[in-house]
């Protein structure tokens, strides 16, 4: 039922008033202050549900973005993709819908933002210092 899937939304909506809000075209993401994300709409490409690997207590959401069918978090407190023996540092993961590589993004950290078109992804990051 159409109201009862608005009501639903609205619920999610009004929660993450203190947090950030990510609105795609088919599904939609709210990140609260306390670094919880919840996602709902359409997950035909798992686009709405967190993976697997990034469910940790010590996990922490900076930034949600979502795209067409596919959804991206700047994140740390979990295990680098970069360097495996480090914790990652404001990385990004991208999941869902990839075709055209888009929930595959480059392995960079420092990444201060990030925004998602119908077929490709962007980033923000500062390079690193050399030595």
């Amino acid at each position: 039922h159409i109201s009862e899937r608005l009501r639903q939304n609205r619920q999610q909506m009004i929660k993450a008033m203190e947090g950030q809000l990510a609105v795609g075209h088919d599904h939609s993401c709210a990140l609260h202050r306390n670094s919880s994300l919840v996602c709902w709409g359409r997950n035909d490409m798992g686009q709405a549900e967190l993976p697997a690997n990034l469910q940790s207590p010590s996990l922490i959401i900076w930034q949600v973005a979502v795209g067409d069918g596919n959804t991206c978090i700047i994140v740390s407190g979990v295990p680098s993709t970069i360097d495996v023996t480090k914790e990652a540092s404001r990385e990004l993961r991208c999941w869902g819908n990839s075709i055209f590589g888009k929930s595959d993004p480059p392995s960079i950290d420092s990444v201060t933002q990030v925004s998602l078109g119908s077929t490709h992804s962007c980033a923000i990051f500062r390079p690193p210092t050399p030595p």
